[in-house]
């Protein structure tokens, strides 16, 4: 218990930081679902991998 109570300062800010993570992935998840960009850049077109991006199987030239 001594443990615990020295680290509780730790133990809330690694706790923080985990939700902080896990609403980034569940937001970047959910935005992909929707069709939304590859990433920050905000346009597929400019990406180098815009090709590719947000493609479908069967969508587009191959």
């Amino acid at each position: 218990m001594q443990w615990l109570t020295e680290n509780l300062a730790t133990i809330l800010i690694c706790l923080v930081l985990a939700g902080i993570v896990c609403a980034v992935v569940v937001s970047m998840v959910r935005g992909r679902k929707r069709g939304g960009s590859c990433g920050s850049c905000g346009s597929c077109g400019s990406c180098p991998m815009g090709g590719a991006c947000g493609r479908k199987k069967g969508d587009g030239p191959s």
